[in-house]
């Protein structure tokens, strides 16, 4: 007989105690290794650890799978990411790297003004000074960690106007792609 969970979850939910919904928070199995880390010299650093490990994977395949995206999109001139073969040192990467890492860099069509405009557009990515986080973050460089370089240091250092670069975080992945496409032709 097929149980309505719905209706479970939400007798769960009003405290009846005879139900159990089975989530991520509540899985007797997770319950168990947790519990069984905890007790492990240094294991709620160990705990700790895990998840951020988790995090950087899901930041790694998110940075991959948006790279790859970005490479398509008519408005992107140019992605910078170690995992693409379109890298200049993609080979060695390949050599020194498990992953590629969180950092994506595209260059958008149109320059300066057409990057802050990508930016002001995103709704799950945020427009940042700082990158860094488990969110989705973005900057501008010519405005943010390039802003006091002449024209001529920026292009020695291959800064474009229309260049963003992206602190991929670990939100979902197909609403990270959705977001940039939807800025991207705005």
């Amino acid at each position: 007989m097929k149980k309505n969970n719905s209706k479970l979850a939400i007798r769960y939910a009003e405290g009846d105690e005879s139900v159990y919904v089975y989530t991520r928070n509540h899985n007797p199995t997770v319950k168990e290794v947790e519990e069984k880390i905890a007790l492990m010299e240094g294991g709620e650093s160990a705990l700790l650890f895990s998840s951020g490990m988790a995090a950087i994977n899901r930041q790694n395949e998110n940075a991959m799978a948006l790279a790859k995206e970005l490479s398509k999109h008519k408005n992107v001139s140019r992605v910078i990411y170690p995992g693409l073969p379109s890298h200049p040192q993609h080979s060695i990467a390949k050599k020194q790297m498990a992953n590629f890492g969180g950092m994506v860099t595209i260059e958008v069509k149109g320059g300066v003004k057409a990057a802050v405009k990508v930016c002001d557009k995103l709704r799950v990515a945020i427009n940042a000074m700082s990158l860094g986080g488990v969110e989705t973050l973005v900057s501008i460089p010519v405005y943010s960690s390039h802003i006091k370089m002449s024209k001529k240091e920026l292009a020695a250092h291959g800064v474009t106007p229309g260049m963003i670069r992206i602190s991929v975080g670990v939100e979902g992945i197909e609403d990270l792609i959705e977001d940039f496409k939807q800025a991207l032709s705005a």
